[in-house]
């Protein structure tokens, strides 16, 4: 397949929307490994990640945590020079315990240096990098006091290039390039539960802006308009139309025209569930579908409008925001209660459906509660950070579920 280089973007021949999902799925799961196990980030097919060609300004903040501990004792073990520098392999082992490995020509900084620290004052726990010219330069890792983690790629002891975020349990959370200290060009937030948001960041590195999408999970669908740091103002509904490369590592999604009516974002209280009862979620309308249950007795149920893999999100659960009652583990059968979920925002509250919005005719802005309960459930309870509810409950698939097949979910609801 023959490829063009535009600028510095690589664009290949148009691929179906599948195609184009695929591309996205591979990239992102490559750039969500964070142990170096087999292959590295750098030796990933068609994935050139480094140093950006250009300066680091004069301006730009230098990172340099070893200063912390500037100012306390230590016992050096390694080589030293004529006038007593560090010269050669060595450690530095400080009196509040921190750690520090490397190589040093005549007391300068020069090739791969561990740093392990619980300094008070200090703003991370462990650096992992390459120094030149005793300047950090090269790929870095580092954990922070929270024990989340950076891996990015420094210039003058500034992140200026390929950079990836990991939460405490080593999940991504974020994914671009960074130019003098800042994320620039397209980047990538991931949102926990499933989702991102994606867009080209304004000068103080926000994803803010009126070009600024969210992806569904899946990935074929997606809310595309403006957003501030992230946050759903108002969007449209479109869906993935091409992926370009950009920078040699960053894939950047293209969407058609945007179309139908504009989302908000509407976050329920104790008084407010939405402006728009019957504006259907995009998502939902692909993944699931409401009639009458093949449940004897029951009402209105929810079944799968495709054939889905496990831990698949199927539906949303928003509603009305109320107080747990004392005894609703004991009482979450009875009629008043049926529609009672827990609040992933609040331990001592639930979400609730306002009866008026029990009949699908009144209220299918989300579906999730129509699920109906069994013994044996395909389905079970999660959380999801929703572009238009918030954080709010969730039915994610337990195993593999049929197109058609009825959703259910346990009882253990509250």
């Amino acid at each position: 397949m023959a490829t063009a280089v535009v600028e510095n973007k690589i664009v290949t021949p148009s691929k179906s929307e599948a195609e184009n999902v695929q591309d996205l799925e591979n990239w992102l799961k490559s750039m969500a490994t964070f142990n170096s196990c087999g292959r590295t980030i750098e030796q990933l097919e068609g994935i050139k990640v480094g140093i950006l060609p250009s300066a680091v300004s004069k301006d730009a903040e230098r990172f340099d945590p070893m200063s912390v501990v500037d100012d306390e004792f230590y016992t050096y073990k390694g080589g030293t020079d004529a006038n007593k520098e560090c010269n050669g392999n060595g450690v530095l082992e400080y009196d509040d315990g921190t750690y520090l490995s490397g190589t040093w020509i005549h007391g300068r900084r020069e090739g791969l240096f561990k740093f392990d620290t619980s300094h008070a004052k200090s703003s991370i726990n462990y650096l992992e990098g390459v120094y030149i010219n005793d300047e950090l330069c090269g790929k870095a890792r580092i954990q922070l006091r929270d024990e989340s983690w950076i891996e990015g790629y420094f210039k003058d002891s500034v992140l200026h290039g390929f950079c990836r975020y990991f939460d405490k349990d080593k999940h991504l959370t974020f994914v671009g390039m960074h130019r003098n200290g800042k994320p620039f060009g397209t980047c990538w937030k991931l949102i926990k539960g499933g989702g991102y948001i994606v867009g080209r960041v304004n000068e103080d590195g926000h994803l803010t802006g009126s070009d600024i999408a969210y992806l569904f999970p899946r990935l074929e669908t997606a809310f595309v308009g403006k957003f501030d740091n992230g946050v759903l103002i108002e969007a449209q509904v479109s869906s993935l139309s091409e992926v370009i490369l950009d920078y040699g590592c960053i894939k950047v999604p293209k969407f058609g025209d945007t179309s139908g009516p504009i989302y908000y974002r509407e976050l329920s209280t104790s008084d407010f569930v939405t402006n728009f009862p019957l504006l259907k979620d995009p998502y939902e309308e692909k993944m699931v579908f409401v009639k009458q249950s093949l449940v004897e007795g029951a009402q209105e149920g929810l079944f799968a409008r495709q054939a889905v893999k496990a831990n698949t999100i199927m539906a949303f659960y928003n509603g009305i925001r109320r107080k747990k009652n004392s005894n609703s583990k004991e009482t979450w059968q009875n009629e008043a209660n049926a529609y009672k979920i827990f609040d992933p925002n609040n331990k001592e509250g639930v979400v609730d459906i306002l009866e008026k919005y029990h009949p699908y005719s009144n209220y299918c802005a989300s579906l999730a509660h129509k699920t109906n309960h069994s013994f044996n459930p395909n389905c079970e309870f999660s959380e999801f950070n929703h572009p238009r509810w918030g954080l709010v409950p969730c039915i994610q698939a337990m195993h593999d579920i049929a197109e058609g097949e009825e959703i259910f979910v346990g009882t253990d609801m509250i």
